[in-house]
């Protein structure tokens, strides 16, 4: 990296785990192990896919919450009445 001497080492996780919670375990034991380099020798993430996998799942959240609001309000609006979409009886309040 940057014309530095350097080496590579990759990780994979086994088909099934979860690799949000290798991604920890790697991180934690990676600052573990840069306490005992020497000084001048640095340990970097060059690549990180969880960063892609944690954004989806927020993105998955997020579209679940505004399909939910825009199906509320799509029955509302055809409805017109707040009590046929709750499915509460006409007479109550």
């Amino acid at each position: 990296m940057d014309r530095n001497n350097a080496t590579t080492l990759l990780i994979y996780a086994q088909p099934g785990a979860n690799s949000l919670a290798v991604e920890h375990e790697v991180l934690s034991t990676v600052e573990q192990l840069k306490k005992d380099f020497p000084p001048g020798v640095d340990a970097t993430i060059i690549y990180d896919p969880n960063i892609f996998i944690s954004k989806s799942i927020k993105e998955v959240v997020v579209t679940i919450f505004v399909a939910i609001l825009l199906v509320v309000g799509v029955v509302f609006v055809f409805l017109q009445n707040w009590c046929k979409v709750s499915g509460a009886p006409a007479g109550s309040s």
